[in-house]
């Protein structure tokens, strides 16, 4: 009886051990049917053609695998002729490139180290065209073959950091469709791999989608073929968005010096060092994106601000005078300006002019323009002229009491000299309108580059590329946001040319109040903490004077001066009030250890706005400086582009000079405005 159980027992177990046999043979043996696929290079590309995997999506039966590097990556069974299985890994994404330059890039071996990651170099080692055949295989005679030699880097580091390389081998087939598609097929002979590239053409212009599809083998595992996919497809696409790039040259590395010390946040003056000139573009590229995108926000709503529409206004020039009344007037714009010569040879050391520049440069007061004081001593005329050849600037602290004994005696000097004027009354009254003639010329054009200028810079898209920026407005690119200023520079690549800003911002204040400040060079004190000097030298009519003005910046503990001579004008062009100014070449002596700078068509243009049911000035403010001819150019040009970046904050040192309680005070009373034009 025991040995009838017995006999069971070894019965049953050997039934059990045949049947676990049994389904691990058959386990082995499918995993084996489905993994271990080995496909030449025309069984690989006729599976593709039969059963049409693309596009690749959930319609022919993919589905998603995972998602890696920002791309979805799909899965798909594939079965073969003889029932074997196999899934298959792809994946896809648009490329700013078109389909043929996509394909060109890819057959490219000397540029596969640019995009595929870890080859460290590839060659050709052979290359051909498939010969014609007469089979009826689908493959064309067209069909391009080659082979190319990639050395790959192994990822592993190992403990003496040396890198393993090893050689891989590629045979690749490539066409190009009727319809425009392209494809790859790169096939690795030892590994039995094969990687299908498919460049499409889209609908929008110079774009094209790449799906790369591929399956897992025996050496590679299907986690390490999704990362191969998605690997490959953010690489060329990194590749294809930035392969035009053009950065500026990286040439030279500033070291620190040995005394630099940390000296926290203070404010840089003009003794910092060359490198901090653009200050509020460091500041701008140095936000936070939400905080940068904040200020694009606020500068957009300044740039696109539209003026008033008030009551509509004839356009009038501020010197609207005829150039028909004026004998021998001559119609194109000067290039030199000379002061007109008087025969009479007395001189005294003041002119006229001296009244609007001897108080005190520390005044508060705006003081209006008293440019029609030529035309209201019209008798003087010529012995100012003659005065002022003498191009002395007056010392800013000479009394009143000075200047009106000063006038009695030009006033005498006038009387003893009526008869003398007399015989060449004729000739000078037309040089000094010829004169008048030309300089009015000449303002007249300034302004109109000025308002062009403006106009063009206001079209600027701040959302765009500083390339795109400069290739739109002829340079101009926006800088940064600065004490509610908009600032904007203009960008050149010689040495010798110019340093151009713009400045735009709001203003508390009346248009009219802002352009009485303005038009007084004196009050150029109060926005240029460069300014030393403001001289008149000539008015050529009530709006237009001939102004002087010397600048010291201190570098490194040493001065540096410039000067510079414009003409200034006034004009109203709509409901817009324009202060242009430009170089006029005259014979004012340049003196020693002084630089003259020319200044090119610049100037203040002021629009009324509505903000809070009151009217306020949205003020532009242009600043354009060439020192091509000063005498070290390259250390001259950081220190005018550091004089001139300061320039469009002259627009928010204005609006704090020209606040409603502070501009108050610097009302002038109505006794004294008529003590004034009596004493004149």
């Amino acid at each position: 009886m025991f040995l009838y159980f017995l006999s069971i027992l070894a019965l049953c177990s050997c039934l059990i051990t045949i049947l676990f046999l049994k389904f691990t043979s058959l386990k082995t043996g499918n995993q084996h049917q489905q993994g271990d696929v080995q496909l030449s290079t025309l069984e690989f590309l006729k599976l593709l053609k039969k059963s049409k995997p693309f596009p690749v999506g959930k319609v022919k039966n993919w589905r998603v695998l995972s998602c890696l590097n920002g791309v979805r990556v799909w899965t798909r069974k594939f079965t073969l002729n003889g029932g074997k299985e196999f899934s298959a890994i792809a994946s896809f994404i648009k490329l700013p490139s078109s389909a043929q330059v996509v394909h060109h890039i890819l057959k490219d071996a000397s540029k596969t180290a640019e995009w595929k990651p870890g080859v460290e170099t590839s060659s050709f080692k052979a290359s051909e065209r498939s010969t014609p055949r007469r089979s009826s295989s689908w493959m064309d005679t067209n069909v391009g073959v080659d082979q190319v030699i990639e050395i790959i880097t192994d990822a592993v580091f190992h403990e003496n950091n040396d890198v393993e390389l090893y050689e891989q081998v590629l045979i690749r087939h490539y066409f190009r469709e009727e319809n425009g598609c392209c494809w790859i097929l790169e096939s690795s002979i030892e590994k039995h791999e094969h990687m299908f590239y498919l460049i499409q053409p889209l609908e929008d212009v110079d774009t094209s989608l790449l799906t790369i599809l591929s399956y897992p083998s025996n050496s590679t595992k299907s986690s390490g073929v999704e990362k191969m996919v998605s690997g490959h497809l953010c690489s060329l696409k990194d590749y294809f968005f930035h392969r035009k790039l053009k950065a500026t040259p990286f040439i030279d590395l500033k070291l620190p010096s040995k005394h630099h010390a940390y000296r926290g946040f203070e404010v840089l003056s003009s003794s910092d060092d060359e490198d901090d000139n653009n200050i509020f573009q460091q500041k701008f590229l140095q936000l936070h994106p939400e905080e940068r995108s904040a200020v694009i926000q606020k500068s957009e709503s300044i740039l696109k601000l539209s003026p008033s529409k008030l009551s509509s206004r004839q356009r009038t020039l501020s010197d609207n005078m005829s150039l028909k009344d004026l004998s021998g007037s001559d119609r194109s714009r000067p290039r030199s300006l000379t002061h007109p010569h008087s025969n009479n040879s007395t001189q005294e050391p003041h002119s006229q002019d001296n009244n609007n520049i001897v108080k005190s440069a520390s005044s508060d007061m705006v003081l209006k323009d008293d440019g029609a004081n030529v035309s209201e001593i019209d008798g003087k005329a010529e012995i100012f002229d003659q005065l002022i050849q003498n191009h002395q600037p007056p010392s800013p602290l000479v009394s009143p009491e000075v200047v009106d004994e000063s006038l009695s005696e030009i006033s005498d000097l006038s009387e003893s000299s009526s008869q003398e004027k007399e015989d060449h009354h004729g000739t000078d009254d037309e040089t000094h309108a010829r004169e008048v003639a030309k300089n009015t010329t000449l303002a007249n054009q300034v302004a109109a580059e000025l308002l062009a200028l403006v106009h063009r810079v206001s079209n600027l898209d701040l959302k765009a590329t500083a390339r795109q920026q400069q290739d739109s407005t002829g340079g101009w690119m926006f800088c940064g946001f600065e004490s509610d200023v908009v600032v904007i520079k203009r960008q050149f690549h010689n040495i010798n040319l110019s340093g151009s800003y713009i400045g735009k911002g709001i203003i508390q204040a009346s248009p009219q109040a802002v352009m009485d400040a303005v038009k007084n060079p004196r009050t150029r004190y109060t926005y240029d903490d460069s300014l030393k000097k403001v001289d008149i030298l000539q008015h050529v009519t009530d709006k237009i004077k001939i102004v002087y003005y010397s600048n010291e910046v201190l570098h490194k503990f040493k001065k540096y001066q410039y000067d510079w001579c414009v003409i200034q004008s006034e004009r109203q062009d709509g409901e817009k009030l324009v202060l242009s100014m430009e170089s006029v070449e005259n014979d004012l002596p340049v003196p020693v250890g002084v630089n003259r700078l020319k200044i090119l068509p610049s100037g203040w243009i002021i629009e009324p706005v509505i903000r809070d049911n009151k009217t306020v000035s949205l003020v532009t403010y242009v600043m354009q400086m060439n020192y091509g001819m000063c005498t070290d150019g390259a250390a001259d040009k950081v220190l005018i582009d550091e004089m001139v970046s300061k320039q469009p904050l002259g627009i928010a040192y204005l609006r704090q000079y020209l606040r409603p309680p502070l501009a108050k005070t610097r009302k002038i009373s109505p006794s004294r405005v008529h003590h004034s034009k009596k004493t004149l």
